[in-house]
């Protein structure tokens, strides 16, 4: 079981949801991660400081190559949270769920 934020938007008829957590996928690949979705400054500031690992000594630049990509990975979830905030969405309902599709189900009766 997973544990969902649902996020209400202005506008939009659906809820969005965010699982909680670690993200594999934001660890795998770190700023192109932020990219698809849109979250352009994080993006932007991940990508600058992956590039300046290239400049460090060769023995230490994987090493903080990793430390990065773990740090996006541990937060990825929440700079999409917080990014939503910024536009105007707040959150509605933190629900666990085994994915996405149960836990919007178990969201929508707390949409009324």
């Amino acid at each position: 079981m997973q544990i969902y934020s649902t996020m209400h938007c202005p506008g939009k008829a659906a809820p969005v949801i965010l699982k909680e957590g670690f993200s594999w996928y934001a660890f795998a690949f770190g700023p192109f991660w932020l990219a698809w979705h849109r979250l352009w400054p994080e993006a932007a500031i991940a990508g600058g400081l992956w590039m300046l690992t290239f400049l460090l000594p060769p023995a230490t630049a994987p090493l903080a190559q990793l430390a990065l990509f773990w740090l996006i990975g541990l937060e990825g979830n929440g700079l999409r949270r917080r990014a939503l905030e910024r536009k105007g969405c707040y959150e509605k309902a933190v629900v666990l769920a085994h994915d996405e599709e149960e836990a919007l189900l178990h969201a929508l009766p707390a949409e009324g």
